[in-house]
């Protein structure tokens, strides 16, 4: 009876989010403005979706988007996270919901069991042909290969150009961020 009790609590005080694209990393997703606190559940394969760097961004670039495509040989790799309702506020604004992106509630199946989770993807009006920052695209390659995504996955994102981000400021907080990142690729692999 506890065990069913403390299930249904956690049902009631958490939501799953499929990460994509920056956020398949663990310590983007736990970034202080986000959701400090979240715990990485799963990572999961989607057919019939496929990750697209066509968001239209206020910086000028372009961000990820998960495309429903129909294809079934499109995969899409995500990262399924449990946020604490308290923090799924901050993530939503960091995400742009509701600026380009839209949430909606898609069904996984994570070993036996079938979970709903939000994935946030791109409004049809953001959407666009620019390139995405270099900064941007390498933290999309560290949380691949966080996850130990497929050869074949990471390739096709290594093979997306780049453009260099104008404002440094910016460019270096994130370069500082990406550094983070990768201590935590490396302590994955030590530990692996």
């Amino acid at each position: 009876v506890a065990q069913r009790y403390r299930a249904l609590r956690k049902r009631v005080t958490t939501c799953q989010y499929a990460a994509d694209g920056a956020n398949l990393h663990p310590a983007r997703v736990k970034a202080a403005d986000r959701c400090p606190t979240a715990k990485l559940r799963a990572t999961c394969v989607i057919s019939g979706w496929r990750l697209q760097f066509r968001k239209r961004s206020l910086d000028g670039s372009a961000k990820c988007d998960a495309e429903k495509t129909g294809n079934r040989s499109d995969r899409l790799h995500v990262a399924v996270f449990d946020i604490p309702i308290s923090e799924a506020a901050p993530l939503d604004t960091a995400e742009g919901l509701g600026k380009g992106y839209h949430e909606e509630t898609i069904s996984l199946i994570l070993g036996e069991a079938s979970v709903s989770a939000k994935i946030y993807l791109a409004d049809d009006d953001a959407l666009t042909i620019d390139d995405p920052f270099d900064w941007y695209k390498e933290m999309v390659i560290l949380g691949a290969q966080y996850h130990s995504l497929p050869e074949s996955y990471v390739s096709v994102i290594l093979d997306v150009s780049t453009k260099t981000d104008p404002k440094e400021s910016r460019a270096e907080r994130k370069w500082r961020e990406i550094e983070n990142m990768r201590s935590a690729n490396k302590r994955m692999e030590s530990n692996g």
